[in-house]
């Protein structure tokens, strides 16, 4: 039987709160709008594979497939002897499918095999967070999988029909996008947040206090964006909008680093 739990907003343990998110009411509607829609009782290991993602905000699609797996998923999951890391390398088995089915075209199979990619990428790493089995293995292998999977098969997908240099150019921005993200701009914000909240610009701080939903690319989006243009035979499409949004992403998060430096 279903059961919703009320946990008082005191028990959110601090590390669960960031700075940017302050303010009580924020903090409780957010947190309360989980355990509704979870359905189960939010333990200590619950909170920090949910409710930490709440605040910081997830991509829609994120929400959606963290929502699914903490209601229906992890607590029966914990209770086998299923470790994370088999979860990963039975995922990275999915990687050859998508990049074969994208290579000779055939559009339904590769959707349905990315998307459960997508899917089981984030029942590891929230299997490994709720059990407390972090490892360094399984977050190496984690990236080699992602990467191997969202390259490859971007790339197989419109391989022999659209330009070699749309290609290129395409790969070029999410490369750019990846290395400038993770090396450049991480470090940085996270050193902001260690002395003073972190502002994002108005239209990002409003979807993530009020729908716990964060604007912008990941291998989420391309997901999207597969699932909406590619059953249509619209190739050249994808890759120009997948190419844009990566790098205005980037430049709205440069300017956002920017404002608060």
């Amino acid at each position: 039987m279903r059961r919703n739990f009320i946990v008082p907003l005191e028990e959110i343990p601090y590390c669960c709160v960031t700075k940017g998110l302050q303010d009580t009411n924020v903090k409780e509607k957010l947190f309360f709008n989980f355990v509704l829609k979870v359905g189960v009782f939010m333990d200590e290991h619950m909170r920090k594979t949910v409710f930490k993602h709440a605040l910081n905000g997830m991509h829609p699609v994120e929400k959606i497939y963290r929502l699914f797996i903490a209601r229906h998923l992890l607590v029966p999951l914990s209770k086998t002897k299923i470790v994370p890391n088999a979860i990963t390398i039975l995922n990275f088995c999915l990687v050859p499918f998508c990049v074969y089915f994208a290579f000779v075209k055939n559009i339904p199979l590769t959707l349905l095999f990315f998307s459960a990619y997508c899917f089981v990428d984030h029942v590891d790493g929230m299997l490994a967070r709720y059990k407390n089995q972090l490892s360094r293995f399984g977050y190496a292998l984690d990236i080699i999988s992602d990467n191997a999977c969202f390259y490859l098969t971007t790339a197989a997908i419109g391989w022999g029909i659209v330009s070699i240099w749309w290609l290129l150019f395409s790969s070029l921005s999410m490369l750019l996008y990846d290395v400038v993200s993770s090396k450049y701009i991480a470090p940085k914000v996270r050193k902001i947040k260690l002395t003073r909240e972190y502002k994002r610009s108005k239209l990002k701080d409003f979807f993530v206090r009020r729908y716990a939903v964060l604007i912008g690319m990941n291998f989420l989006s391309n997901q999207m964006l597969m699932l909406l243009l590619l059953p249509f035979g619209l190739f050249r499409v994808y890759y120009l909008l997948l190419s844009f949004l990566y790098l205005l992403d980037l430049l709205w998060r440069l300017k956002e680093l920017k404002a608060n430096s």
